[in-house]
């Protein structure tokens, strides 16, 4: 998922990121992003370590 990378370098609301990537519903995005990636946009960003402007 293309947005995993953005989810963890950028400080832009989940919301944001939702729009961005296509979704206009931030519970469906939440749930399809943990779907793939076994965690929320939240999670990946707080175990990834790495976040930037």
């Amino acid at each position: 998922m293309g947005s995993q990378r953005f989810a963890c370098r950028s400080l832009r609301s989940r919301n944001y990121l939702a729009e961005r990537v296509g979704y206009s519903d931030l519970v469906y995005f939440s749930n399809a992003y943990k779907r793939v990636t076994g965690m929320t946009p939240t999670e990946y960003r707080r175990n990834s370590g790495s976040v930037s402007l």
